[in-house]
């Protein structure tokens, strides 16, 4: 299958790295951010699964958050330091694995920030699905809790907490894989869930921004706004 054809069937094969980065680094205008999303979603959803040492996952639904003072300030960010990494595993508030698993609100992203830039960006993960089992993982909690199990608990604070861009290092017990695709139901949008409205302009658009993307059967009175599919 050419290009050209790869394009027109919606799958994508852009150095996801690279895209992330370019985020990381200003490479795009506010208005091309969108689609740029749409992209990382394509790839993400379609194209990419979670490797561990036991099991490998597809991701199902992700979420984007990205603040830029300048270009893209989204109050929902968590403006975690760990977010102005890049390449990283969030897993949120983490600082030991003992109360990180005493919290049921707590998940996990897939980091691209800039520390000098004062860049703060996250890929939340909010459904996995096991490829051998197609069991459905469903809420960052219970991500975030799968992963440990299939990584060990012993191993956790060594990925949460380390650096060099952990994301992508085929060595570490957690990380992505880029292929071929492995879903081509079509991909919808729609607002980002659990968000608190803030009477703010800024906001109040950012309340509403289209930025969780999913690929799978999902219950249509849950969800407000879902845009035509990918």
């Amino acid at each position: 299958m050419d290009k050209e054809q790869n394009d027109q069937r919606g799958y994508s094969n852009p150095d996801l790295a690279k895209t992330l980065g370019d985020l990381a680094t200003q490479k795009y205008e506010h208005g091309d951010l969108s689609k740029v999303f749409d992209q990382l979603a394509i790839t993400l959803l379609r194209q990419t699964v979670i490797a561990t040492p036991k099991d490998e996952f597809n991701l199902r639904e992700v979420e984007f958050y990205l603040y830029d003072e300048v270009l893209h300030p989204d109050t929902y960010a968590h403006k975690n330091k760990r977010q102005s990494e890049f390449g990283e595993w969030y897993f949120h508030r983490f600082t030991d694995i003992e109360p990180f698993l005493k919290s049921n609100r707590n998940g996990v992203d897939i980091t691209f920030g800039n520390k000098e830039r004062k860049i703060y960006g996250g890929v939340l993960i909010r459904k996995i699905e096991n490829v051998k089992t197609k069991e459905l993982i469903v809420g960052i909690n219970k991500v975030a809790r799968e992963l440990i199990e299939n990584i060990g608990r012993e191993n956790v604070n060594d990925i949460a907490l380390g650096k060099g861009q952990l994301v992508f290092d085929k060595e570490n017990k957690l990380h992505l894989k880029v292929g071929n695709p492995n879903f081509s139901k079509a991909i919808y949008k729609t607002q980002r869930y659990g968000l608190t409205f803030k009477n703010e302009e800024k906001a109040n658009w950012y309340y509403k921004a289209p930025y969780c993307y999913y690929n799978h059967d999902l219950n249509i009175n849950t969800i407000t706004e879902v845009r035509a599919g990918i």
